[in-house]
């Protein structure tokens, strides 16, 4: 909104003006040029103000996200570090073993780890799937909001006289 001599209302004004008693009259002195310039230049200060609240929304859900994944992935990493330590240690112990048996039981107790590790493997690869598949639905999200459909219709044009 703006007054005839071309000043931009606040948008509380603008809303004051709904609680006012009114009488229609004849057409105003602002022209239409001047409504439009004026709601122009307001449309595009809220459409931005829309844009930086998604952004920010965006950079909070996408920081989330990654320190989310990189909990997951720390913890998986830690996880397989482990069972390759305790698969080091079974081979040191199975060159060191003196009988057959012995070497038996030992290689079987490391085939089992191997085992683990390969699911491990496995669960690591399934959450880094999953991770991007969240970063994929977060941005199909967030484009999704951003595409605004946005649609222009005057509906009045008011003018007021103090008395």
């Amino acid at each position: 909104g703006m007054d005839e001599s071309g000043e931009h209302l606040s948008q509380d004004q603008i809303q004051r003006l709904f609680q006012l008693p009114a009488t229609l009259e004849a057409e105003s002195a602002v022209s239409e040029k001047q409504c439009n310039e004026a709601y122009q230049t307001r449309k595009t200060e809220i459409l931005s103000a829309v844009e930086a609240r998604y952004a920010q929304f965006f950079e909070l859900e996408m920081n989330k996200l990654d320190n989310w994944a990189d909990d997951k992935r720390k913890g998986l990493k830690s996880n397989l570090k482990e069972l390759d330590d305790q698969l080091r240690e079974l081979k040191r112990q199975i060159r060191q073993a003196s009988s057959l048996p012995e070497k038996l039981a030992l290689q079987r107790k490391a085939r089992k780890i191997e085992t683990k590790r390969e699911e491990a493997w496995r669960d690591y690869d399934l959450q880094a799937r999953e991770i991007e598949t969240r970063k994929d639905q977060l941005l199909d999200t967030v484009e999704e909001k951003l595409s605004t459909d946005v649609s222009d219709e005057m509906l009045f044009q008011l003018s007021w006289e103090v008395i």
